[in-house]
């Protein structure tokens, strides 16, 4: 029986150029290249850091983005206080939507504050692809000239030896756009003003740590109301969507032969024989 891999892959052309050779790769036949027990190289005596990218680092990079780089504020009692940002669970989403309150473990209102969750997350195909998730085509690589086997030394450069090279072969990510929605509560549009234009002033800009992975974000349009009747305490509602434009290396069993997949290239030995006669 023909599988379905094997129907699709005379349409699938070769795409990877070998970075020494300059040559195309081409699939061997029903087996991926990357599975073969040879083509199968231990990471176990290098430090290069594993790539992945998952959704968990987009979360942390909106929440760390708000809370030390936004940094909304609002003024209560004659003074500055932080906007907290949590997570809406089911309860605390549906207390803050219907209801415009949010109270802590002891059912005390607590305003002002902000809550957010992720509501849905999209592939975006028209980016670079990797064509086939059963044997991708579209790799990204890095490389390094000198490792624990392959050491640098003076000896080999003044004989002009060149070093082994070795490559990670990572697949290109999956890129994705992830959707939130975000709700700030407080007592008075005085307070929701500032937090609003702080909110809206990051927009189209890149979120994250200095030092990870950053993802741009859009803010949508911003809805404000006001809730409560004259006998309750009023509040401010402001409700607005985050798009996140981000991208997943995943670090599963499925993709493991294709995620920090590691390779050398061929290295080249060539021997000088000098001939001499001795008269006897």
């Amino acid at each position: 029986m023909v599988t379905q891999e094997q129907l699709s892959q005379h349409l699938v052309g070769p795409t990877y150029r070998h970075p020494e050779e300059h040559d195309y790769y081409v699939p061997k036949g029903p087996f991926d290249d990357q599975k073969e027990r040879v083509n199968q190289v231990s990471r176990a005596d290098d430090n290069y850091p594993n790539l992945k990218v998952g959704i968990q680092d987009m979360d942390d990079a909106l929440v760390f983005y708000f809370r030390e780089v936004i940094r909304p504020r609002a003024m209560v009692d004659q003074n500055y206080v932080e906007v907290p940002l949590v997570y809406g669970n089911p309860e605390r989403w549906k207390a803050a939507q219907k209801d415009g309150q949010y109270r802590d473990k002891a059912g005390k209102r607590q305003l002002p504050v902000a809550i957010f969750k992720r509501n849905s997350l999209k592939k975006v195909r028209n980016m670079a692809n990797k064509l086939d998730a059963n044997r991708p085509h579209n790799f990204y690589l890095t490389h390094a000239y000198y490792s624990r086997r392959n050491p640098y030394s003076e000896f080999g450069k003044v004989l002009n030896r060149a070093p082994e090279r070795e490559f990670i072969y990572t697949v290109v990510p999956d890129f994705v756009k992830l959707e939130y929605s975000v709700i700030v509560l407080t007592d008075y549009i005085e307070q929701m003003n500032p937090i609003i234009e702080a909110i809206n002033f990051a927009s189209d800009s890149y979120w994250g740590r200095q030092e990870k992975f950053k993802f741009q974000a859009f803010v949508g349009d911003i809805r404000t109301e006001v809730m409560g009747s004259t006998s309750e305490d009023r509040t401010v509602k402001s409700e607005f969507n985050i798009t996140l434009n981000g991208y997943i290396v995943p670090e599963t069993p499925n993709s493991g032969p294709y995620v920090n997949y590691k390779g050398r290239n061929k290295t080249t030995v060539r021997l000088a024989l000098q001939e001499k006669t001795i008269q006897g």
